[in-house]
């Protein structure tokens, strides 16, 4: 029989982890991800978030429940938080490309421009030939084009700077 996971029977699959939580294993990070999953995706965030901070303090370089509380902070609409975890995620985990793109979303929704072109542009570098990258590729295009457009004549550009912007995840004005 398939674990319930994977008939997405959340109700029994968090039974099953419960029951393997009980026990000392190299596994239990990846069973306090299952159980919050498990509450997240039955509608229980918050008891999902109490799972998530409890396995970040027995295990603090655990890159996946960092991650994975950062998802379950956006589907609160807690950007904020979310960010805050991705970039926890991505000090122990620099290369999870998935962090990079979910921070390059949130900080466009948030009008960090030039984060989120970092964001984007270093998820590109670690994930180049996807059907992800393909859109982060028009993505970062459309970041790129921002306040740009065509000019009176042919060999003319008007650029539009904005300044003045956010600053509390750098000042990025000079750029």
């Amino acid at each position: 029989d398939a674990l319930p996971i994977l008939k997405k029977d959340y109700r029994k699959s968090l039974d099953v982890a419960y029951k393997a939580a009980q026990y000392k294993s190299n596994s239990l990070t990846l069973i306090y991800v299952l159980i919050g999953n498990d509450l997240d995706d039955l509608g229980e965030p918050k008891k999902a978030i109490e799972v998530f901070e409890r396995g970040i303090k027995l295990k603090p370089d655990a890159e996946l429940l960092h991650f994975n509380l950062a998802i379950t902070y956006n589907r609160l609409n807690k950007p904020e938080e979310a960010r805050k975890y991705l970039k926890k995620e991505l000090f122990v985990n620099p290369n999870h490309p998935t962090s990079h793109l979910a921070l390059a979303q949130l900080f466009h929704q948030a009008k960090y421009k030039t984060p989120a072109l970092f964001a984007v542009m270093r998820f590109l570098v670690v994930e180049p030939k996807s059907r992800r990258a393909a859109s982060a590729y028009r993505m970062f295009s459309e970041f790129m084009g921002a306040g740009v457009s065509q000019g009176k004549s042919e060999n003319e550009i008007n650029i539009f700077v904005e300044t003045g912007g956010k600053k509390d995840e750098g000042d990025f004005e000079a750029m």
